[in-house]
């Protein structure tokens, strides 16, 4: 599969699952019961204040609450703080996948998929100094191995292997590249030259929820592929560091630790 048989056009993003956007819809729902249930409470407290005030037990009355009240509304308030900065990110990732680019033209911004040794951010950023975190996803449908052919040794590299099965996932990390980080990025890969690079589906983790996007992922060319190669320990260490460290599943640890390499 090259780069130039997937799509390059419209965004995927959306929420994962109706469970997610049946929350969303109820929360905003709640959000605007939330300000006049407090304005008719605080009218009717008033009220009962008044009514109270000879038996010295309307100043106790009122303390209680607004203490209720308060909590109410500052709950909501917050709720809304800790939902704006998954929309505005969201949004912003929607924003460099539904860009189309020309043909023959890099991307100002892409999205990359990493699952090999650039799962270590300091080796991501050793190569790509601006690249910029995003969080850690899923490619479904793929599975994780190592027989591509290294270009520089000939040993075996990562490669993220289209199965078609559901149950078969590459886990990795995504990361924001602008235009001269990805033609970077290329070289360092091999693009073209051993892997291609492919804009497809993935499921990507932002503040603990799963949200679809298209992002570039390098996938090793037919012709480069050798069911016999090992990695060597250095590579898989890249491997499992980066795992380690962006907090992926414990399962595909202790597979990559179990993994044959070339001493």
């Amino acid at each position: 599969m090259s780069a130039n048989d997937s799509p390059t056009g419209w965004s995927l993003f959306e929420h994962h699952g109706d469970h997610a956007e049946e929350c969303d819809r109820a929360d905003r729902n709640w959000g605007r019961l939330t300000l006049p249930i407090t304005v008719g409470a605080a009218g009717a407290m008033y009220a009962v204040f008044a009514l109270l005030s000879t038996t010295g037990l309307g100043p106790w009355i009122l303390s209680n609450v607004l203490f209720v009240l308060l909590g109410l509304y500052g709950g909501h308030f917050m709720r809304e703080r800790k939902r704006q900065p998954l929309e505005e990110r969201r949004a912003e990732l929607a924003a460099i996948t539904a860009t189309r680019t020309p043909a023959g033209q890099l991307p100002a911004r892409a999205l990359v998929f990493a699952y090999g040794s650039n799962l270590d951010s300091a080796r991501m950023t050793g190569r790509v100094e601006s690249a910029s975190p995003v969080g850690s996803a899923e490619l479904t449908g793929y599975e994780l191995r190592f027989h591509k052919r290294g270009s520089d040794d000939g040993t075996g590299k990562a490669d993220a292997y289209r199965t078609g099965l559901a149950s078969d996932v590459v886990y990795g990390f995504l990361y924001e590249l602008d235009a001269e980080g990805l033609r970077i990025l290329d070289e360092h890969e091999g693009e073209g030259r051993g892997y291609d690079r492919c804009l497809l589906s993935c499921d990507v983790v932002v503040d603990g929820r799963s949200t679809k996007c298209e992002a570039w992922v390098y996938i090793a060319d037919s012709g480069a592929i050798d069911d016999t190669l090992r990695p060597t320990r250095w590579y898989l260490d890249h491997v499992i560091r980066g795992a380690r460290e962006h907090e992926l599943p414990q399962e595909l640890i202790e597979s990559l630790q179990q993994t044959d390499t070339i001493e």
